[in-house]
């Protein structure tokens, strides 16, 4: 449980507003999430503040407040709203997998081609991620979804290779942390060809997984 200095000081813990009901207010919730988007591709987390969100988006800036009590909380709740797309797609992506007759490592690291697309298609994303990076409260809300990957790769794992003798534990970890940092730098990092290291990724991850 968190101290009184914590949630004084931790702007995550700042309790929030109202949750939007009626179209309106999700229309709302809608354009803040879509004038953050704008601003912190183009300036950055560090520059974005409540006001600026506000006049990107058209309202008024007590319209944000009454639903974001602060930038990190505007910033999370779109990071939030990203995740739960991937979920959903790479949980389908996993399901196709385990009723597919070909080899499941195949499979698996082919399907890495249909994330990094997924990747590219949530707008906003690469410039989510250096935001999560920005801020250690972020941050701390970036480790912890990365532990469900892993926790949803272990779960994977273990239905595909429930035999390994070494666990899939370590594996997952492996994994999930080699293909987060690949995918992060291929978005993130202008000077590299996305194409060519999505194509190392796949193999790496196809040899890895034939060689446990």
């Amino acid at each position: 449980m968190a101290s009184n200095q914590e949630r004084q000081t931790n702007p995550m813990l700042v309790p929030g507003r109202r949750l939007p009901k009626q179209r309106r207010s999700k229309e709302t919730v809608r354009l803040i999430m879509e004038a953050t988007i704008d601003l912190i591709e183009v300036e950055g987390f560090a520059s974005l503040t409540m006001q600026k969100i506000a006049e990107t988006a058209g309202i008024n800036v007590a319209a944000v407040y009454s639903y974001f009590p602060n930038k990190h909380q505007v910033v999370s709740e779109l990071n939030n709203r990203l995740v739960q797309e991937r979920y959903v797609i790479r949980n389908q992506d996993y399901e196709g997998i385990l009723q597919k007759d070909a080899d499941w490592a195949d499979a698996y690291a082919e399907s890495l081609r249909g994330l990094a697309r997924m990747l590219d298609e949530q707008r906003g994303n690469a410039a989510l991620t250096r935001a999560m990076y920005a801020s250690p409260p972020l941050w701390e809300l970036h480790r912890k979804n990365h532990e469900r990957v892993e926790q949803r790769m272990m779960d994977f794992l273990d239905k595909v290779d429930p035999g390994y003798a070494k666990g899939n534990k370590v594996r997952a970890k492996v994994l999930a942390s080699v293909i987060s940092t690949v995918l992060e730098l291929s978005q993130t990092e202008k000077d590299v060809d996305a194409g060519k290291m999505l194509d190392e990724l796949v193999k790496l991850v196809r040899n890895y997984l034939k060689s446990c």
